[in-house]
């Protein structure tokens, strides 16, 4: 688990949020905020053969 998603689980949305100190940063929260939300979040793949 990355750094920006321990910053959510620690702090929650709204706490990570404002601690981000640039535009791209909060993009970058609200983009794993919206992945660790989904329920069908499964690996995955394709196999050729």
């Amino acid at each position: 688990m990355g750094t920006v998603h321990r910053l959510i689980e620690e702090h929650g949305r709204q706490g990570a949020l404002k601690m981000a100190p640039t535009v791209g940063d909060r993009r970058a929260i609200e983009a794993a905020i919206q992945y660790m939300s989904d329920e069908d979040a499964g690996v995955g793949f394709l196999y050729s053969g």
